[in-house]
């Protein structure tokens, strides 16, 4: 994992997830609808959040339940989990390396690997000020 995640979780109080851990993530994101390169949300039920509002909203959202989240960096390096404000206050630190959209998803419990991802509150960030989240 690259340095500047690695900093970030110390700082955070984060947890690093080896990819190992995470192949049941990946399972369940690949299989969701796709469009290209990103998920086809034609197909799924969800919200559009944009990150450039003060009054950041993730109540109708899936992962508005849940009080931690997983960045998903990549399927070698793995992901971070942290409690969701922290994840999603930070999309664009956590990702600026990553070009492209990046894949997010609720967890409950806590940290120190006791935490269950949430599969249905998948998100998706688009590398700019978009989210898109299950509703």
């Amino acid at each position: 994992m690259q340095q500047h995640l690695l900093d970030w979780v110390a700082s955070n109080g984060a947890e690093v997830v080896s990819a190992e851990n995470l192949v049941d993530f990946i399972a369940q994101l690949e299989s969701l609808p796709w469009a290209g390169m990103h998920l086809d949300w034609t197909q799924l039920d969800g919200i559009e959040v944009d990150l450039r509002r003060p009054d950041l909203s993730l109540e109708r959202a899936r992962i508005g339940r849940c009080d931690l989240a997983l960045a998903f960096i990549d399927s070698a390096s793995g992901g971070i989990v942290a409690p969701i404000r922290s994840i999603i206050e930070s999309l664009d630190e956590l990702y600026w390396t990553s070009p492209g959209y990046r894949y997010i998803c609720g967890a409950s419990g806590n940290l120190q690997g006791k935490f269950t991802l949430e599969f249905n509150s998948i998100g998706e960030y688009d590398g700019g000020h978009v989210l898109r989240l299950r509703a």
